[in-house]
């Protein structure tokens, strides 16, 4: 009696053997539209549901692309908010160093009864920056809850735009030629 395999079960056979032959360099990196639709038939998968299954690994393959430009685009905005805030509590303190050392002629941060009274106010602006930072940050670590697709579904109404934008531009400076052309000759 030969031994029957369930389809995850398949799956993850030919998925180590297709990786054995490429790491033993029996096969290319890739199969061609053919090899799998033979693969397929072997298997006793109709063209129509292997065209489905395609079309819908191309959608998850997409859809993964898209997540993976969302999370660097968070991890950017994060490091804008990072420097921006670095780049204010830095403008803020400097003047008070300079205001402490044009008073006794040199910088002290430290006296015997504390911080010195110029870096209060630097660190009322940079405590806040700080939390805010580190809310952003925790914002970006999120991958999950109602937030984080909200986030999602603004960021892709974005990407729409920027592409219809961008069609629209090509359109235009399409037709902007065209008249050139047409007023030159």
């Amino acid at each position: 009696m030969q031994p029957t395999y369930r389809p995850e079960e398949v799956q993850g056979i030919l998925q180590w053997a297709i990786a054995r032959q490429m790491q033993q360099g029996e096969s290319t990196d890739t199969l061609t539209q053919a090899q799998l639709q033979e693969i397929a038939q072997e298997l006793g998968i109709s063209p129509t549901d292997l065209a489905e299954a395609e079309q819908a690994w191309r959608q998850a393959q997409d859809l993964q692309h898209q997540r993976q430009a969302f999370h660097q685009w968070r991890w950017q905005v994060w490091r804008a908010h990072w420097v921006r805030s670095s780049v204010i509590t830095v403008l803020v303190t400097i003047p008070f160093l300079l205001l402490d050392w044009v008073w006794d002629g040199r910088v002290v941060i430290w006296t015997s009864r504390g911080l010195a009274w110029p870096y209060y106010v630097p660190l009322f602006v940079g405590t806040p920056l700080g939390l805010l930072v580190l809310w952003h940050l925790w914002q970006t670590l999120q991958r999950q809850g109602e937030a984080y697709e909200r986030d999602w579904q603004a960021w892709q109404r974005h990407q729409r735009f920027q592409q219809i934008k961008q069609k629209a531009v090509r359109k235009l400076s399409g037709v902007v030629t065209w008249i050139e052309r047409l007023l030159g000759d």
